[in-house]
């Protein structure tokens, strides 16, 4: 199991509910979402396995986790007392303390600004192959299909050939027969195929 870091956050709907999402600080676009934190934990926990089968898959690395990097995770951080004032404000309505609103604000500015443009890059390379894909796998069906109505083609020719060989062979058989005057147990034989 991997121990990535994971930050939790509230988000406020539209309607004024508090969701909760989750993700790791380590795997870009591996969230969660639920109800409560732990929802949005257990979502983004799913996720993320899912997401390393996919990277096992293609052969891509597994990021690292940044547990052993020496980061306490504390920042000190100096601001005005209107700016602290309004932040507690925040804070307050969206049922979480400064620090989580203060990190949630960061995080999503980090996220936002530098991470949009690899997750961009990521699925705008997964759609690209996935088309390929598509595409190189509508080539073969084309082609097989293509093959198979050429032997159905043939077959038919094939068929048509015998079944007039086969009808023409009696017909002529029978003419010939009966101008000789072939005879079974002494009675002429007329139309014996």
């Amino acid at each position: 199991m991997y121990n990535y870091n994971m930050n939790v956050y509230p988000v406020k709907c539209e309607d004024g509910t508090i969701q909760w999402g989750a993700r790791f600080l380590e795997v870009d676009g591996v969230v969660g979402a639920g109800d409560t934190p732990e929802e949005a934990m257990k979502s983004a926990y799913e996720n993320l396995e899912v997401h390393l089968e996919f990277l096992k898959e293609d052969g891509n690395l597994i990021p690292e986790c940044n547990v052993d990097k020496k980061y306490s995770g504390k920042i000190a951080l100096r601001v005005s007392k209107s700016l602290h004032e309004r932040i507690a404000e925040c804070a307050a309505a969206d049922g979480i303390s400064i620090n989580s609103y203060i990190s949630n604000a960061i995080q999503q500015k980090v996220y936002t600004s530098i991470g949009r443009a690899e997750v961009i890059k990521n699925v705008t390379e997964k759609i690209d192959n996935t088309i390929d894909d598509l595409l190189a796998t509508a080539e073969e069906s084309f082609e097989i299909s293509r093959n198979n109505l050429n032997i159905s083609r043939d077959n038919l020719e094939m068929t048509k050939k015998i079944f007039v060989t086969s009808w023409r062979l009696p017909t002529r058989a029978n003419n010939e027969l009966e101008k000789r005057g072939v005879k079974e147990n002494g009675q002429k034989i007329k139309g014996i195929f």
